[in-house]
């Protein structure tokens, strides 16, 4: 596979990942042999690509424990065991309180409180993330309405968006219709996307933010920084808040940290956007950020 192929006067070279499986040592029939094999790829791609990998039994009791995650996380949707915790966002020249972040927990039977981390990429793997994000938004604008009815006024809330909830052509009229159901003020909602999923199928995501937006929506770009193509992001879409993520701010501290930090401020107040500082936990990093 290495060997180049002329075609059309362009050299070609095929990539490949190979999972590989023995019979007996691994498998004893031809349906294990195959699955064994299929899973020792799937290692391959995830370890980078254009490579061999052969099977162990390691990699059996990884995959027959993200498929029992799964199922469990499943059953823990229909058992209502995922809870939200409210993050605060301060303003930095006032001190003043100003909108919170929805952030989803899994209250786990055995394993107890489990974070974001161990499962929302498995829940985007299975498909479980668009229950995951609907689920997000309907008790988060529960949750306004409820504070909003205890004397406390609107909070903004910010709410996280998978690629496959924007891949959804009734997303928009989701949001529309569940601020109306919770009779909260869209200009109190703020959906945060990743950059990963504002580059697929740019003109739709465009289309769709311009739709929240007119919804009054803020739309915050998350993580901005992390991918490759993020300066091109916010020339294409209509943006409000661009966040520093948290791995700038932990290393504002040094020079190098302080510079970047910098420079994403500079460039988002051009731009005119509102700017966030994710994971501000000292008081040294809080006022390096406020000068």
């Amino acid at each position: 596979l290495k060997q180049f192929a002329r075609l059309e006067q362009v050299n070609l070279r095929t990539k490949a990942s190979i999972g590989i499986a023995l019979m007996p040592e691994n498998a004893r029939t031809e349906e294990d042999l195959m699955r064994f094999a299929d899973t020792a790829m799937y290692w391959a791609k995830t370890g980078g690509k254009d490579k061999c990998v052969v099977f162990d039994q390691s990699m059996a009791a990884q995959a027959v424990a993200k498929a029992q995650t799964i199922q469990q996380l499943e059953s823990g949707i229909l058992a209502g065991e995922l809870f939200l915790v409210y993050q605060p966002k301060f303003e930095l020249s006032s001190g003043n309180l100003v909108g919170h972040e929805a952030l989803v927990r899994w209250n786990h039977p055995t394993r107890g409180v489990v974070y974001p981390g161990d499962f929302i990429a498995l829940a985007e793997e299975s498909g479980l993330i668009l229950e995951v994000g609907n689920w997000v938004l309907e008790r988060a604008l529960r949750q306004m309405q409820d504070w909003h009815r205890q004397g406390h006024g609107w909070h903004r809330v910010a709410v996280n968006v998978s690629a496959l909830q924007l891949s959804r052509e009734d997303f928009v009229a989701r949001v529309a219709e569940a601020l109306v159901r919770y009779d909260v003020p869209g200009t109190y909602l703020q959906l945060e996307i990743t950059e990963s999923n504002l580059v697929v199928e740019v003109d739709r995501v465009k289309r769709m933010v311009h739709s929240l937006r007119a919804l009054g929506l803020l739309v915050a770009f998350d993580d901005f920084g992390t991918g490759y193509s993020s300066l091109a992001a916010l020339q294409q879409f209509e943006l409000d808040i661009l966040k520093v993520d948290r791995s700038f701010v932990s290393l504002v501290h040094t020079k190098q940290g302080e510079a970047v930090c910098r420079a994403i401020i500079t460039l988002g107040h051009a731009l005119g956007m509102t700017i966030i500082g994710e994971g501000v936990e000292t008081l040294e990093q809080a006022t390096t950020l406020a000068r």
